[in-house]
């Protein structure tokens, strides 16, 4: 029998990501009955922790992984699947309609992607349950260039949110020349990781991110340093993207 869940979380530390969290949580909770009722896999259902009834309701808290811009990340109960609650419609499309089709497995693997009841919210919200990662943001810290690291991945995403901002506004007096300049641009920042070897996890990133582009025209927008994560495939480790926001599909 389904019971209606409250859930809570140690807020995070700015009043956006605050803000965010409660958001998200909100959604959970509305959710939870819904999810319940078969819509998923139960292993799937968030991890919920201090459970405790409270007259007639289950109240309990859900732990948050962490909260970017758009969005915040919380276990299941399958230790290799979180839930991405997310206000990013560029990486629910992604998720669903790209990410099992891009020339080279540079994402995390999205299982699912559920769009929230308008009704629930102020801001089209989706639910998406997606390959778990270790060491999110801490690339940097875990190599032997972790200074090169940063640099790298830093020049890539100057130069894609350079470009991704003449794309994604249609206002914006640039032409078709402009952005694509500014995707050549882009592209030369993302051979440099892919043919560096100080950095041999961001090879595979660079080189992705180039394939990706020329063989399904779907570019990464916002793809920095905080959201790179490990994964492990068929015993291999990958860095890999974790956030694939900003995403845009290139027709020019």
């Amino acid at each position: 029998m389904a019971h209606p869940c409250h859930c809570h979380q140690n807020p995070p530390k700015s009043r956006e990501q605050q803000q965010l969290a409660r958001r998200t949580l909100g959604i959970i909770a509305r959710s939870f009955e819904m999810l319940e009722d078969g819509r998923i896999p139960p292993r799937w259902l968030p991890r919920i922790t201090n459970v405790r009834h409270t007259g007639d309701m289950l109240t309990g808290h859900v732990p948050e992984y962490g909260c970017g811009a758009y969005g915040c990340v919380f276990p299941t109960l399958d230790p290799n699947v979180v839930l991405k609650v997310t206000e990013d419609d560029t990486e629910a499309e992604f998720a669903g309609n790209w990410s099992a089709r891009i020339a080279k497995p540079i994402t995390v693997i999205y299982h699912d992607v559920l769009a929230i009841d308008p009704s629930f919210t102020k801001y089209p919200t989706y639910l998406m349950w997606r390959e778990a990662a270790a060491h999110v943001g801490d690339l940097q810290t875990m190599v032997a260039q972790g200074d090169l690291a940063y640099r790298l991945v830093d020049r890539q995403h100057e130069a894609a949110q350079r470009a991704y901002t003449m794309i994604s506004d249609p206002t914006a007096d640039t032409t078709t020349e402009d952005i694509t300049e500014a995707l050549d641009l882009w592209m030369a920042t993302c051979e440099s990781m892919a043919a560096q070897h100080d950095v041999p996890e961001l090879q595979e990133v660079g080189a992705g991110m180039l394939e990706v582009y020329r063989e399904n025209k779907v570019f990464f927008g916002d793809i920095h340093i905080g959201n790179l994560g490990l994964v492990t495939r068929s015993g291999v480790d990958h860095w890999v993207i974790t956030d694939p926001g900003h995403v845009a599909v290139i027709d020019i």
